[in-house]
C-alpha cells in the first residue's frame, strides 16, 4: 500500500500537513520525502520467523570481524600500522572488518579448491574400468539370403 502525492503550485494546501510529518506515525504508516514527492507507505512488518542457519553463520562471522576490528583499534601500535596502509583518516575499523571478511572468503575458496583437487586426484588414482563389450555382427549376405 503506497500513496504518492506529487505537489504542484495549485495544490499547496492539502499536503502541507504531510510536509510537516517525516518518518513513522505510530506503528501504522511511514511518511517519506523524495524531492518534491511525498510517499506514504505501510509500516514495515517484522516477522517472527527464526533466522536460517546461513544467517546465523554470517552473523557469527560478522561478530568475529567486529571483535577483530575492536582489538586492532584498542592497540595503538596496530592502529597506527593500519592507518599507514589506508589513506582515510578514520577508516581503520571498516578496513579491519573488510580484511577479516575477505580473509574468511579466501579461506573458503581455498578450502573449496583443495577439496576439488583431492576429488580430481582420487579419480585419477583409480584405474579405469573397462568392461568387455559383446558385439554381434550380422552379415548382410546372410540377411539377403533369407
Amino acid at each position: 500500500m503506497k500513496f504518492f502525492i506529487e505537489q504542484t503550485d495549485q495544490q499547496q494546501s492539502s499536503p502541507d500537513v504531510l510536509r510537516m510529518i517525516r518518518g513513522s506515525v505510530g506503528k501504522e504508516f511511514v511518511v517519506k520525502h523524495y524531492g518534491d514527492k511525498i510517499v506514504v507507505t505501510k509500516f514495515p512488518a517484522k516477522s517472527n520467523r527464526p533466522p536460517t542457519a546461513h544467517q546465523l553463520k554470517r552473523r557469527k562471522l560478522f561478530l568475529e570481524a567486529v571483535e577483530y576490528a575492536k582489538a586492532i583499534i584498542a592497540d595503538p601500535v596496530k592502529k597506527a600500522a593500519w592507518q599507514k596502509k589506508i589513506r582515510r583518516p578514520n577508516g581503520v575499523y571498516n578496513e579491519a572488518i573488510k580484511a577479516y571478511l575477505r580473509k574468511d572468503k579466501l579461506a573458503q575458496e581455498e578450502s573449496l579448491y583443495l577439496s576439488e583437487q583431492l576429488l580430481v586426484r582420487s579419480f585419477k588414482d583409480e584405474e579405469p574400468r573397462v568392461e568387455p563389450r559383446v558385439v554381434v555382427a550380422k552379415k548382410k549376405a546372410a540377411a539377403k539370403a533369407r
